[in-house]
């Protein structure tokens, strides 16, 4: 099963605390989410670790709660949620197991050099 860029989006500001389980984000809220996570994805794409192949409709399920953590703290951080330095330590604990993920081929998903 593969989730949407918004899907990921939208669970990343719930694990952050910006929104209620039943809330739908606001179109503002998406779009700061999105680009957060295309910034990201091209960070993390340069320490080489390939998240997925960028389609709107390709985020593995194996990899959309360890990517909604990583970019919730993000996020936590720029809202004041969670001190810089403590964001920087969980993302790296993400990014463990998103290396992981990366190095495992993924069922349906083709892995490839192109981010949005």
């Amino acid at each position: 099963m593969a989730y949407s860029r918004t899907d990921l989006a939208t669970r990343a500001l719930l694990k952050a605390n910006l929104i209620g389980a039943e809330e739908t984000p606001s179109a503002a809220d998406l779009e700061y989410a999105n680009e957060g996570i295309a910034s990201d994805t091209a960070a993390l794409a340069v320490e080489g670790i390939v998240i997925w192949n960028g389609d709107d409709l390709a985020v593995p399920l194996e990899q959309l709660e360890p990517l909604a953590r990583y970019h919730a703290t993000t996020f936590q951080a720029d809202f004041g949620l969670m001190s810089a330095l403590n964001a920087a330590q969980a993302r790296e604990l993400e990014k463990r197991v998103l290396r992981k993920l990366s190095a495992t081929p993924q069922t349906g998903v083709v892995a490839n050099s192109e981010y949005y």
